[in-house]
């Protein structure tokens, strides 16, 4: 076999990777005794196909440094009463969208370093400017932003809605482990605040939340991703930033991932993938493997920083990333951003590489030890292997199902081909918002729409 191809045994079946196109085949154990032939016909050797660089940018925007909360793992710990200038955030956005005109989609992300909503005015102010560029370039630009959630009322989810803005809420799971971090300055907790806020939002069905995980708290991840399935229909749990795993650490975060992949997979023998299309939905650090292997990507580098994301600290500097905001090395020329984010990519050894793509830049900078981190990687790698492995062999209708939802997820970062397509076709004829409009609102006429002009 080729010295590329690792076997993975999962008793009932072995499972293939060829690290060098980022392919996996998955063979019951009675035709193992075909493997060459079913590699074969499935192309396992054949070149990787790259993905598009460039499809969707990323343009960060922070438009505050302040925050009313005090949580203990935040990366911008020393608050400064600095926000920044509508002005500057309309040039800067001008200037990264000039610069990518091969883009489908641009995002423009409000998280930043600190609480958005601080700054409610200008959101709306920065989703009608949106709505204009929209409609300018004729492409999609979506604005989007996670909050703590302890500041959302009526009346900014009602304007937020109105204006097509994306939020969503940062919630640690389980109240006892939620609020042991993500604390008021006065060191209250507020998870009760963000529930009762959340549960009286009417429309929730495009919210998602995002829990982030300290791993030295040793978190309870299971229960916490069991309470969030049945509150949000997104979830996205991820670790904290520059925190080096001790061995101990490492251990417990494999069990807790144990339990929620065999959790995953009991739900496939009664034929509900609900939760797995939840932690698929966002940014989930498990889920993100299992997307992976499902679609058998292929990455050179993790960190889009830089390269497709770009973010405006309020001092009006331009940095590669959010999170990399007050970080002198992190700070870029976004006309020649490879300087800095190329210098610090490593990892060519590993079999994964090319799925995880490598670490976090400001981890590099910082001289963080990655081994257990890269440990856990491996592991999630494993863990996705077998729930893929299960669907595709055992459960195919379901692993269709999950397929075309993977696409959906793919197609709503990349830009939607059809709309750009029908576009083309009436933009003398039709603005891109209202076209866009019909297809939000209305897609059995778009649908109309699409087979007259573009299949005729």
């Amino acid at each position: 076999m080729n010295d590329k191809v690792i076997e993975y045994d999962f008793g009932i079946f072995k499972a293939y990777f060829n690290e060098e196109n980022s392919k996996s085949i998955f063979i019951p154990n009675d035709l193992i005794k075909d493997k060459e032939q079913i590699f074969m016909v499935n192309d396992f050797f054949a070149s990787c196909s790259l993905p598009k660089a460039g499809i969707s940018i990323y343009i960060c925007i922070n438009l505050t440094s302040m925050c009313n909360m005090k949580c203990k793992y935040c990366f911008n710990p020393s608050k400064k009463n600095e926000s920044a200038k509508f002005t500057d955030i309309i040039v800067f956005i001008e200037n990264i969208v000039s610069k990518h005109p091969e883009s489908t989609k641009f995002f423009i992300d409000l998280s930043g370093s600190g609480e958005p909503l601080l700054e409610m005015d200008k959101i709306i102010k920065i989703a009608k400017y949106s709505k204009e560029l929209q409609n300018r370039i004729g492409k999609e630009v979506l604005v989007q932003f996670i909050c703590n959630g302890t500041l959302l009322n009526a009346q900014k989810v009602k304007k937020l809605q109105e204006n097509d803005v994306l939020f969503g809420i940062s919630l640690d799971g389980i109240k006892t482990y939620h609020d042991k971090n993500r604390i008021f300055p006065d060191g209250r907790g507020s998870f009760d605040v963000i529930m009762k806020n959340y549960l009286a939002i009417e429309h929730k069905d495009f919210i998602g939340v995002g829990m982030t995980y300290s791993c030295k708290d040793k978190p309870p991840l299971f229960d916490s991703y069991l309470f969030l399935d049945k509150n949000f229909n997104t979830l996205s749990c991820r670790i904290a930033r520059s925190e080096e795993m001790t061995n101990e650490e490492l251990d417990h975060l494999k069990k807790e991932y144990y339990k929620v992949a065999q959790y995953v997979i009991e739900n496939l023998e009664k034929e509900d993938i609900s939760f797995l299309k939840k932690m698929t939905n966002g940014d989930d650090y498990f889920g993100r493997y299992i997307i992976k292997v499902a679609c058998e990507a292929y990455v050179n580098h993790r960190c889009d920083g830089g390269r497709e994301r770009y973010s405006l600290g309020v001092d009006n500097k331009v940095y590669a990333c959010s999170a990399g905001v007050n970080i002198e090395d992190m700070i870029i020329n976004y006309h020649n951003p490879k300087k800095i984010v190329d210098k610090y990519e490593r990892c060519s050894n590993c079999h994964i590489e090319h799925i995880c793509g490598g670490e976090c830049i400001i981890n590099l900078l910082k001289n963080i030890d990655n081994s257990n981190l890269c440990k856990l990687k491996i592991f999630l790698f494993e863990m996705s292997l077998q729930i893929c492995g299960i669907m595709s062999i055992y459960y195919p209708d379901l692993y269709c199902d999950f397929v075309n939802h993977i696409s959906d997820v793919i197609s709503r970062q990349q830009g939607d081909e059809r709309l750009q397509k029908l576009y083309s076709q009436l933009k003398n004829r039709i603005s891109f918002n209202k076209l866009k409009k019909i297809k939000d609102k209305k897609p059995l006429l778009f649908d109309l729409l699409f087979e007259k002009y573009v299949k005729r």
